[in-house]
């Protein structure tokens, strides 16, 4: 059974001129404003036609690059914005005709949420509160946010107020509030943005293990091609408004990539040496400079890899570049990413 449901959703904004400081002033300002608001200057189509199906039970990740739509998308699935045309559905429930109904069977949890703590109570007070609001007991309260606390590595800190975390731990915090509601469908924008590398280890393993176990249903959106790898069971990548691809990370590899990645760390190799590089056998070359241009990461795709990693070897000691690493490997989310967007 499909969990939500995804049909020819567009989504626009009326572009409006912004005025800068000094522009106008007091009461004029507004007027001109206004005026400009009434005449109108066109309008930003931030979603063309977008439809897929998400399954119960089915971890689906939305990437692409900023101005995508993967926001819009993700509010009005989750009943912050109202689409202007299409179709959408979560648990069989129309989020439009329905969006009480649709709100209770969803779970939104994205960066800055933490402003709706109450910062006068503790983190494992808020969290029992939460856990209160959704049904559980007193008991089950305390347990789960307990719970919760050291999944997201905040257990040290439940007697703290949320005032006194960091950036990254108030996320950790808006996260745990998500997980403690326990609803079928959880929309996260960015599950890991702004955490150290254990605390998104410990969310990503928390997501893996728990959401299908429990049977939740996820969509979320993420700018880490690793973290999309790891825990999507199909990915969605959009472009301008629209879905361009959907699949699995192993279909998507499979159709963007016929052959394996060669990555090489090396030292002056200059413009000359790369277009020597591109005249081999290769499908694809991405480069980028480090340390004012002294270093260059290359990671070049082809069917021969042995082959032409002995090619490209000789090619740059030969123009007086040094080695630092070379290896072969199979291709990930990212290089496919690469592919599409270069």
């Amino acid at each position: 059974m499909d969990a939500v449901v995804v049909e020819d959703v567009y989504k626009r904004y009326p572009k409006y001129k912004r005025y800068g400081p000094g522009t106008a002033l007091g009461r004029a300002h507004w007027v001109m404003a206004t005026l400009y608001r009434l005449k109108g200057r066109g309008y930003v189509e931030a979603l063309k036609g977008v439809s897929f199906k998400v399954s119960e039970g089915e971890i689906f990740c939305i990437i692409g690059p900023n101005g995508a739509g993967k926001t819009t998308l993700m509010k009005c699935i989750g009943v912050m914005l109202i689409p202007d045309k299409g179709y959408i559905e979560v648990v069989g429930i129309d989020v439009v005709k329905n969006p009480l109904r649709a709100k209770k069977k969803i779970t939104v949890v994205g960066s800055g949420y933490w402003a709706g703590f109450d910062w006068s109570l503790t983190l494992v007070e808020n969290l029992i509160l939460f856990g209160l609001m959704y049904g559980y007991s007193m008991s089950e309260a305390r347990s789960k946010a307990k719970e919760i606390l050291d999944v997201v590595g905040l257990s040290e800190k439940a007697n703290d107020r949320p005032s006194k975390l960091s950036s990254g731990e108030r996320q950790r915090l808006s996260l745990a509030r998500g997980f403690i509601a326990e609803t079928p469908v959880f929309l996260i924008d960015e599950p890991t943005v702004g955490l150290d590398p254990e605390g998104a280890k410990q969310v990503r393993n928390y997501i893996k293990s728990e959401f299908k176990k429990q049977g939740y249903t996820l969509i979320f959106t993420t700018h880490f091609m690793y973290e999309a790898e790891y825990l999507a069971d199909r990915i969605a990548i959009m472009d301008r408004g629209k879905i361009i691809e959907i699949g699995s990370p192993e279909e998507l590899k499979l159709k963007f990539i016929r052959g394996k990645v060669i990555d090489i760390k090396a030292l002056n190799v200059y413009k000359n040496v790369l277009e020597k590089l591109r005249s081999l056998d290769v499908i694809n070359i991405d480069y980028f400079y480090r340390f004012g241009g002294a270093e260059v990461n290359l990671k070049i795709l082809t069917k021969k890899p042995y082959e032409i990693l002995e090619e490209a070897i000789d090619i740059i000691l030969s123009h007086r570049g040094s080695l630092i690493y070379a290896d072969v490997r199979e291709p990930t989310l990212e290089d496919v990413y690469r592919i599409i967007f270069r």
